[in-house]
């Protein structure tokens, strides 16, 4: 059942509130930029070092503010998709999942929770973010938003070398605003659609000389497309019922209603920032910034075997210090927070992690060295583990780069010293760039990174009393002995600008990963509490998963104020040694092709300026068939005759689908836009995630002012 769309209340906010953060001026300013322009585009997270896009060693892109405003994206995880090599599927109204190339749902055949990005670096000013527990980034749990964002930068391909474990697949480091003009500036952001979509922004900033110092807040609400919930043990769809089996113990579960309070929210969330910067010369600055959100959602990433979605309550707070003094870079945070699933005795769970690193940069004539170190420390309290615990990691970096006339030599080595398990791990990235004159140049990279363990694969602990009738009982425990996982990339690249209106680049990329674990039976059991228990433990599989696949992306300027974009990435991901009945036969392995990752995805981005103060934009985000593969089920049903056992096979395939996007700004006023975008044009409606919803859709109208 859809919810209501309140299509005709769009008309009527067209000329109320405020919207995001930007001048007419910039827009003009977009318009009018060249190829070259394009080119010398500043990237800090493909080296450590401030860099033009064009020279960057690795493959990367930069998706700055003015292209965000222009295509009308709703949230920084929808401007991912304006963004080559980045898989992004919306699960409900303004909640995605995204990748860096793919390496999704593996192992297949498994929990929500394999599904999530754990192999990629999100950043935010080089801050870590990421879920310490089971991996992962609960995007929802960003203070920040679009108001916020100075630049988004992406690196494509290992990268813990540079930053550390978990850089595996790529870094996405968001870069924030700093107040950039003397005195007082006052900026906003409001807009709304349909399904109660609610979005506002404002900042308010002050800069005197080398001191600057910014306080922004934001908030987001949304309704789900859909107000009905996948049954897993009915495999159907319907409305929230009063009670639904439990198909890991056959029994029924009651009380949904404390579990799902609001069917129809997909998000309610609200985020304040502030920040304090002291910049009094070149080689001497300090950085100070805090920030703290709240939120509820509904999404896709506990299996709770009964329903898909899950309801969770979410609060979070940060403070980051980042100094450099001369030759010296020194950073350091702290984030805390807390986060509860609305179902079960599992939650709340609370975390708190430390980050810390110093870095210390030399130049020798055409050769730079950096060498570093880091300290890591997640402390997580989850009655899955028996309540709290932690891990830390202390990291030895060392980068060189060597510029010569016409190359450029690139080489770091890392290792990281885990405290769980008690290993070190190395990582590098070797890259030689060779410039084919001014307008040409070609690369080619090795790279290796690792995973860091998660708390949970290592501590945890439950015990699954069952009936007799049913089976033995479980005992699901942790292994503080598990391999981390591990990628080895190789990629050549080439960069050129063909024209004076064309640049291209083209990344071919081959990748392996293994050491992938998984919980399943160790083959032992236990009896305790006059019960016998059959023993899952988490432990560490055979399978190897290889990708090949290449990115091409073009930028044309064919007339003044017409700027076009596209991209694609084409790619085949297969598994090796693949058991896929792990807890029966966990050594029956088979190769097999992995179709959750499509073999084909990509975005087009048209933009043109018929007059100075009309603005169109035009941009789609497509991909191919996938095959999504979630674990299957197999139960007893107590009030049946003793031993009745069923199974369900949980696969859905995911058809290929074009996403058009519609962005048109009006600049009223110097420093006031109108703004109407509509998002899925042609009303797309399949799902983009198993057993997610039917997407729809979305018409957006607000204002936007800078002061």
């Amino acid at each position: 059942m859809k919810v209501k769309k309140n299509t005709g209340f769009l008309l009527s906010i067209l000329l109320t509130g405020f919207l995001f953060d930007l001048q007419s001026q910039e827009i003009e300013a977009l318009m009018q930029m060249s190829i070259d322009d394009i080119m010398n585009t500043q990237i800090y997270s493909a080296s450590k070092k401030s860099e033009n896009i064009f020279d960057s060693p690795v493959s990367s892109s930069v998706l700055t503010k003015e292209e965000i405003l222009n295509a009308g994206v709703t949230s920084i995880m929808e401007a991912m998709r304006l963004i080559p090599g980045v898989i992004v599927r919306e699960q409900t109204n303004g909640m995605y999942d995204i990748h860096i190339r793919g390496f999704d749902n593996i192992p297949p055949n498994d929990l929500w929770s394999t599904t999530v990005n754990n192999i990629t670096l999100v950043m935010v000013d080089n801050r870590i973010v990421y879920n310490y527990l089971n991996g992962g980034i609960f995007w929802e749990f960003l203070s920040i938003d679009l108001i916020d964002v100075e630049r988004i930068e992406v690196v494509r391909g290992p990268a813990s070398a540079l930053y550390g474990p978990n850089a595996v697949a790529g870094v996405i480091n968001i870069i924030t605003r700093k107040t950039g003009k003397e005195g007082l500036s006052v900026s906003g952001h409001a807009q709304a659609g349909n399904y109660n979509t609610q979005i506002g922004n404002m900042a308010i900033g002050y800069k005197q000389n080398t001191l600057s110092t910014r306080i922004s807040a934001n908030f987001q609400k949304r309704n789900r497309y859909e107000s009905e919930y996948y049954i897993l043990s009915s495999q159907t769809y319907g409305e929230l019922p009063d009670s639904v089996m439990a198909m890991d113990t056959g029994q029924s579960i009651t009380g949904l209603r404390t579990q799902y309070p609001d069917p129809d929210l997909s998000m309610n969330r609200y985020g304040i920032n502030a920040s304090l910067n002291y910049h009094p010369g070149e080689n001497i600055h300090f950085d100070l910034s805090s920030g703290y959100q709240d939120s509820r959602v509904q999404n896709l990433f506990v299996d709770i075997g009964a329903i898909n979605f899950k309801t969770e309550d979410a609060y979070s707070k940060y403070v980051n210090f980042t100094g450099k003094i001369h030759r010296f870079t020194t950073r350091a945070s702290l984030t805390t927070g807390e986060y509860e699933w609305l179902f079960g005795d599992v939650n709340p769970n609370k975390y708190k992690t430390l980050d810390t690193e110093v870095e210390y940069n030399m130049n020798i004539s055409r050769l730079s060295i950096r060498p570093g170190i880091s300290y890591k420390n997640a402390e997580y309290e989850f009655t899955g583990m028996k309540g709290k615990q932690s891990i830390s990691t202390v990291g030895f970096a060392l980068r060189t780069d060597y510029q010569g006339k016409a190359f450029r030599l690139v080489a770091a080595l890392r290792g990281d010293k885990y405290s769980a398990p008690e290993k070190i791990y190395p990582s590098y990235q070797l890259a030689a760039i060779k410039n084919l004159g001014a307008n040409h140049l070609i690369r080619a990279v090795v790279s290796k990174a690792n995973r860091a363990a998660f708390l949970a694969d290592i501590y945890f602990y439950m015990d699954i009393p069952l009936p007799p009738f049913i089976g033995n009982s479980m005992l699901l425990i942790g292994n503080e002995n598990l391999k981390m996982l591990i990628m080895d990339m190789a990629e050549l690249g080439y960069r050129a600008k063909l024209i004076d209106a064309i640049q291209v680049d083209l990344e071919i990329f081959h990748a392996q990963t293994k050491d992938y674990d998984d919980i399943f039976p160790n083959g032992t059991t236990k009896t305790m509490n006059e019960r016998l228990y059959d023993i899952l433990q988490y432990q560490n599989l055979k399978l190897r998963v290889i990708q090949n696949g290449a990115t091409f992306s073009i930028t044309w300027m064919p007339i003044d104020r017409l700027q076009a974009r596209g991209f694609i990435t084409l790619q085949k991901t297969d598994l090796k040694d693949y058991a896929p009945d792990r807890d029966n036969n966990p050594n029956a392995t088979e190769n097999r092709e992995h179709k959750q990752t499509p073999a084909y995805f990509g975005g087009i981005v048209i933009t043109y300026q018929p007059i100075s103060r009309l603005n169109l934009n035009l941009n789609c985000y497509y991909y191919g068939k996938q095959t999504f593969d979630h674990q299957d089920h197999q139960f007893t049903i107590p009030d049946l005759s003793p031993g009745t056992t069923f199974t369900l096979i949980h696969d859905t395939e995911i058809e290929s689908k074009i996403l058009m996007n519609f962005a048109l700004t009006y600049h009223l006023h110097t420093n006031i836009d109108l703004f109407f975008s509509i998002r899925n044009i042609l009303g797309e409606d399949s799902q983009e995630f198993g057993f997610a919803e039917n997407t729809d859709r979305l018409y957006l109208a607000g204002l936007r002012f800078e002061y």
